[in-house]
């Protein structure tokens, strides 16, 4: 059974906002969702290291009759916290992450929003910008796993666009 979570925006959604206003309005406008699929890690799938994961989650975001969904993962300092001793990584994720988890995964999905908002849609550009590797092994064909996820952001900037005006995006956290 997956556990979904209404996001609620707390005061670090609105201090990180340059318009927090006009952040207030919009969010008052729009439901979030989050359902909870597990641990996992985007580029390393089976790390050795259960500290590499994240927790991942499938956001919903509800405005105006339309709605769209992502995946989403969030960071491992998030989902562990910043301990390096193994117990205290433990205790954070089991006790303290469930506190936090809901008062902070709405400002980590908004800030990310923005940035992809505004993805470049070159791909050489995208590589550049982000440091990924243009070529494959043979520096004659593009690299199909960074081709893969250039092509994932650009539809995750389109699905945005469709709940964001431009001018709204520049309202959430940066």
């Amino acid at each position: 059974m997956k556990k979904t979570i209404t996001l609620k925006a707390s005061n670090s959604v609105f201090e990180h906002s340059e318009k927090p206003k006009e952040l207030k309005s919009i969010l008052n406008e729009i439901e979030f969702q989050a359902e909870q699929l597990g641990l996992g890690s985007l580029d390393n799938p089976r790390p050795a290291n259960k500290y590499k994961l994240g927790m991942q989650y499938k956001i919903i975001i509800k405005r105006n009759g339309k709605e769209i969904d992502f995946d989403f993962t969030e960071s491992i300092n998030s989902t562990w916290g910043g301990s390096n001793k193994i117990f205290n990584m433990d205790r954070y994720f089991i006790i303290q992450r469930p506190i936090y988890q809901v008062r902070d995964l709405l400002y980590s999905v908004l800030a990310c929003s923005r940035m992809d908002y505004y993805i470049d849609t070159d791909f050489e550009s995208f590589c550049d910008d982000f440091g990924y590797d243009k070529y494959d092994e043979s520096e004659i064909k593009w690299n199909k796993k960074t081709e893969a996820l250039h092509n994932k952001c650009i539809k995750q900037a389109l699905l945005l666009r469709e709940i964001f005006s431009e001018d709204e995006i520049e309202y959430l956290p940066n």
